[in-house]
């Protein structure tokens, strides 16, 4: 994957530029530093609500759900908001080279501003009884 990944880059490098390829390259890490830090709250949610369903607690287990969507949210505004105050000096991270530090800090300030709907709570969710297979 690693290989494929750094093959698909050089590709890149021909069309986009080496400014615009460093930035992206920047947001890619970026994002693949805070993606873990939601990751982690939905596994174990997931663990906990089908825990709690399976010992027939649909109440807690909606709580411990609404619990986890909660604590999830609040990572991402916070995460969100360090990286939007903080995008000019994020860049300083990895790489020295001052175009690709503004090119960077341009895009994510628009990159955290962008409407992420959630599916997830717009679905109605089926009123499960207990004892009752879902």
């Amino acid at each position: 994957m690693t290989l494929l990944r750094s093959y698909m880059l050089q590709g890149m490098a021909g069309v986009l530029g080496e400014v615009p390829l460093a930035a992206h390259v920047m947001l890619q890490s970026l994002n693949q530093f805070t993606f873990p830090f939601s990751m982690s709250v939905g596994t174990a949610a997931t663990t906990r609500v089908g825990n709690l369903l399976g010992g027939n607690d649909g109440a807690q287990a909606r709580l411990v759900l609404h619990l986890a969507l909660s604590i999830a949210f609040v990572i991402n505004i916070v995460l969100s908001s360090l990286i939007y105050t903080q995008r000019d000096r994020v860049g300083h991270i990895y790489s020295s080279d001052e175009r690709a530090i503004a090119a960077a800090a341009e895009v994510m300030g628009t990159y955290v501003r962008q409407p992420r709907p959630c599916r997830l709570l717009r679905m109605r969710q089926p009123e499960v009884a207990a004892g009752q297979a879902i």
